[in-house]
């Protein structure tokens, strides 16, 4: 087999070798001497020219991402130019050349253009063919627009406390797009996370989103001056502060004034804790009652009364405060008490005190509701000893009376006589002139008038009465009633009482003297 094989391989050698030089010779002659012509196949990517004189003339492609694609080029050249051209692709080019739009093109916006395109390739090559030989583009305008930027927030503060508005560190971005593009754009908007906040809430490099009027994501589609912001959301604890309504004025004369609601009589508001800690109420203007014998009200916007931007109301509370003050005719009973309803107060233990057997007789007045209510077997008293020496006094009884319920005719007085074996009291009819009342003035303990106490929170009952034409009455004005003559009137009361604005809420069984 091999002998066989090797007689075909070598028989005839030198034939076959003379065989295979000429080849190479011809081939040799063919590529150097005649270099034929050849085609080559070559893709190329489209580029633009002169872009920037498009955008000088304000124009801007709309469909740029379809018109940069693949062409294909058929070229031809002699077979030793057709290998460089193909290995080496950048000397063959395929482009558009945008220098040809300008201003004659304004009619035409939006209209499908169509673009030749040209070929740059060396002298040695020819191109014969192209595919596509041409693309077709649209052009619009370029137009600016300046738009507010919305900031989200997204999620709610902790239980209690309240997110405001927030800060951002730009209010509004320009926007360069085309002009059809520009017109579909409906807000820009940048999303703050809060996350059960109980702090300001700082966010930076927040991205800004452009939004159509179908709330897509076309920030694609436009240009931004800037792509981010920082945002900060202050968050503010949420406080309940009571509204106190004042009055001032006189109603007509037997008239009292029975109780001032204020609707609502709280109201929430917001700020920096240490704003928070000085508003401990909301005061309101005084509500004018002079000459009035009906119930009168006012309507105050809280917005006025808070303490300059440092807190505000919280967000969808209502700010309109409704003020109702109702005005009775005044009444006048007469009551008795039992002696037992007299608490004898005293720091002499080894001293004994005796009162009357009889009952206390005495009258009151005030607003006819607020009189009519007492039940005059729980009145009660109380009659200070306390401090003083061996001897005759005479000490005021201090009653326990609804708010704006006075004893009428001045105080009822008892003469107590002081020993070391037994100390007696007598009633004492009320003094007939002032000079008596003097005589007896240095006796009166002023410890026995209860201490002045801060103004309750507002009550919204009908018990916050008032004495005759001067508003509610404080334990302040029973003083001046203890103080006056026993003779003095309504009148003489009142104008005591209306020397300074009386402030509503004072809570029942305020003690009366």
């Amino acid at each position: 087999m091999i002998k066989k094989l090797s007689h075909v391989l070598f028989k005839d050698f030198t034939w076959k070798i003379l065989a295979l030089f000429s080849a190479v010779l011809l081939w040799y002659v063919v590529m150097t001497v005649e270099n034929p012509l050849q085609k080559k196949s070559i893709m190329k990517m489209i580029s633009l020219q002169n872009e920037d004189m498009l955008q000088k003339n304000g124009f801007v492609l709309m469909n740029r991402d379809k018109i940069t694609q693949n062409v294909r080029l058929n070229v031809q050249a002699k077979l030793s130019d057709i290998t460089k051209i193909y290995n080496q692709s950048p000397y063959v080019n395929a482009y558009i050349d945008l220098k040809a739009i300008d201003e004659s093109y304004n009619n035409r916006l939006g209209d499908p253009i169509s673009m030749a395109i040209s070929v740059d390739a060396p002298a040695q090559c020819q191109v014969v063919s192209r595919d596509p030989e041409s693309v077709t583009m649209f052009i619009d305008k370029l137009a600016y627009q300046v738009m507010p930027v919305n900031v989200k927030m997204n999620g709610t503060a902790k239980e209690n406390f309240e997110e405001q508005d927030p800060l951002s560190s730009q209010n509004s971005v320009e926007i360069v797009a085309p002009r059809s593009v520009l017109d579909m754009v409906e807000s820009v908007e940048a999303t703050v996370y809060l996350k059960n906040a109980d702090q300001d809430v700082v966010a930076r490099d927040v991205e800004l989103i452009v939004y159509d009027g179908d709330h897509k994501d076309i920030t694609s589609k436009v240009t931004l001056d800037i792509n981010t912001i920082s945002v900060t959301v202050p968050v503010y604890p949420i406080q309940k502060t009571p509204i106190l309504p004042k009055f001032e004025g006189n109603p007509q004369a037997g008239y009292w004034v029975s109780g001032v609601t204020p609707v609502p009589n709280a109201v929430e508001i917001v700020g920096r804790p240490e704003a928070l800690e000085q508003v401990q109420a909301v005061d309101l203007p005084p509500v004018n009652l002079t000459n009035i014998n009906a119930d009168k009200e006012q309507i105050f916007d809280i917005r006025d009364y808070l303490q300059g931007d440092s807190v505000s109301l919280r967000k969808g509370a209502g700010y309109e405060v409704k003020v109702t003050v109702r005005v009775e005719k005044e009444a006048v009973r007469s009551l008795s008490t039992p002696m037992q309803n007299v608490n004898v107060i005293r720091d002499a233990n080894h001293l004994s005190v005796e009162l009357p057997p009889g009952p206390i007789t005495f009258s009151v007045r005030g607003p006819a509701a607020a009189v009519n209510r007492i039940n005059e077997d729980s009145v009660k008293a109380d009659l200070d000893l306390s401090g003083l020496p061996e001897g005759v006094h005479v000490v005021a009884l201090r009653f326990h009376l609804p708010a704006n319920v006075v004893v009428s005719g001045g105080p009822v007085r008892v003469q107590v006589v002081i020993t070391d074996e037994l100390s007696t009291a007598t009633i004492l009819p009320p003094e007939e002139s002032p000079a008596a009342e003097e005589s007896l003035a240095e006796d009166i303990r002023s410890d026995d008038i209860p201490p002045v106490s801060p103004p309750a929170q507002p009550s919204d009952t009908a018990d916050n009465l008032s004495s005759p034409g001067a508003g509610l009455a404080s334990e302040t004005e029973e003083t001046a009633d203890v103080s006056s003559s026993p003779n003095a009137g309504p009148e003489s009361e009142g104008t005591a009482g209306s020397s300074s604005s009386s402030t509503a809420g004072l809570e029942p069984g305020s003690e009366t003297t």
